[in-house]
């Protein structure tokens, strides 16, 4: 068996993640410091080129990201469009519509889910998931905060 790197020519003396985190961060360092003037001149020739294709695949992207977060939720397509039908197209908590833009795209509703179990709860527009997250699935603490708003 191949030890680590040993593939490229180089023989890491550690298997530590740590060590090898650092000696990939330094290494990295010292060839951008050495191509520096290198890379920029190539991307100045070809700036037109890369942010062609940089244009061309930024929606498949989003795509690809969006598919790969509904999987970390164990949602496929079809289920995160069930939901979204059953909530009436809008979110969960405010039953507002989605504000948030990427590249000019109006994105989903973010998934929200149970930390302990991981269960889906339902969607939720972007500020409505941001308030869940800080508050955590703490209920005393929300309902503190819900005598604090009324009480002002």
């Amino acid at each position: 068996m191949a030890e680590y790197g040993e593939l490229r020519g180089v023989v890491m003396p550690h298997k530590d993640p740590q060590k090898r985190l650092e000696y990939h961060r330094s290494y990295n360092k010292a060839w951008y410091l050495k191509n520096k003037e290198e890379k920029r001149r190539y991307y100045l020739k070809n700036k037109k080129h890369i942010k062609g294709l940089y244009d061309k695949h930024k929606v498949r992207r989003h795509f690809n990201n969006t598919r790969h977060n509904l999987l970390r939720y164990g949602l496929t397509m079809q289920e995160y469009s069930s939901i979204l039908e059953k909530q009436n197209y809008v979110c969960a908590i405010c039953g507002g519509k989605e504000t948030r833009t990427l590249h000019g795209t109006l994105c989903r509703l973010s998934v929200d889910h149970h930390h302990g179990n991981g269960r889906v709860r339902g969607l939720l527009c972007v500020k409505c998931n941001a308030a869940v997250a800080f508050l955590g699935d703490d209920v005393k603490l929300v309902k503190r905060v819900l005598e604090y708003l009324v009480a002002q």
